[in-house]
């Protein structure tokens, strides 16, 4: 009898059906076994489980981009008082008084009723150094910066001791990337005004925007000791940086010095004089060995009697 009329009998039938009924109700081992885990979430879990590191834990990575944040950026954020300064108490002209009331009141029109009431007042008395002064200020109204340092510049000419001419000058040259000239007329305010907090902070603005951190430390810690400012905070930190990393640079000066003295490789000995050059004065020619030739180092025998 062949394999498929065996598997066809009814006994067979009933044995096949036996077990069927036995797995099912029974249930199978693996029918009720939960699926495998991949692999990836395997690996997402035991990450999960790691505890999470603790702020003293961070990589030196990060250690290293935090301390690369500059002293200068951090000084960056403190920006130059004079646009809120008060004004000066100077005697003006009634012209000159009228177009600083219009200038401070601001907008375009009255920019340019201003400007027609200087511009009578210097054909009056062309060194007017207020009429300059209020002529470039309603330039910096309307955010028109060339005039304006022009008519800064003349005033400042007129009046050496104007501060708020040469406040407002460097306050423009500044915005005009022109730092450095804006140094000058910013020196001149504070020896004008030693003991006046807000410009010793222009002075800093200046000198940070410059990155001569040093200079901007000095003259921010005079203004904290004469006003309380919401960043007098920060000049700790940034002074303790500078002291670092003067501190690298003096130890990497003094290891530089200590190579070049006795640690570093003599090169003198290396010339015709030193080691190799006596290489040559084995064979006693000017080769590498003598003249060209393996140096005789062998003696002649002595001759036998006979």
């Amino acid at each position: 009898m062949s394999r498929f009329n065996t598997l066809s009998s009814p006994p067979a039938r009933s044995l096949l059906v036996g077990v069927a009924l036995v797995l099912v109700l029974g249930g199978c081992r693996s029918c009720g076994a939960e699926p495998p885990v991949p692999e990836v979430v395997k690996k997402a879990e035991l990450e999960a489980e790691k505890p999470v590191k603790s702020a003293k834990l961070i990589s030196w990575e990060e250690q290293r981009q935090a301390r690369s944040i500059g002293s200068a950026e951090k000084l960056g954020g403190i920006e130059m008082m004079i646009p809120d300064a008060a004004e000066e108490a100077r005697a003006l002209t009634d012209a000159v008084e009228r177009a600083k009331a219009l200038v401070l009141g601001g907008g375009v029109g009255p920019a340019t009723e201003a400007r027609s009431l200087l511009t009578s007042r210097l054909a009056e008395a062309p060194t007017d150094p207020d009429a300059l002064y209020w002529m470039g200020r309603s330039y910096q109204a309307e955010r028109i910066q060339v005039p304006a340092i022009e008519w800064y510049q003349r005033a400042v000419e007129s009046d050496p001791e104007f501060v708020s001419a040469h406040r407002w000058l460097a306050y423009t040259l500044l915005h005009e990337q022109r730092c450095k000239e804006a140094k000058v007329h910013l020196d001149a305010a504070v020896a004008s005004r030693p003991e006046q907090a807000d410009v010793l902070v222009d002075r800093g603005v200046c000198s940070a925007d410059l990155r001569d951190v040093e200079s901007a430390l000095v003259d921010f810690k005079a203004a904290c000791e004469l006003e309380p400012f919401e960043w007098c905070g920060l000049l700790d930190d940034v002074e303790e940086r500078l002291k670092a990393r003067s501190e690298r640079r003096m130890k990497a000066r003094q290891m530089s010095s200590k190579l070049s003295k006795g640690g570093g490789l003599d090169k003198s000995k290396m010339g015709k004089k030193g080691k190799l050059g006596k290489l040559g004065k084995l064979g006693g020619g000017r080769g590498k060995f003598g003249k060209g030739k393996l140096p005789n180092r062998t003696k002649p025998r002595p001759a036998t009697e006979e």
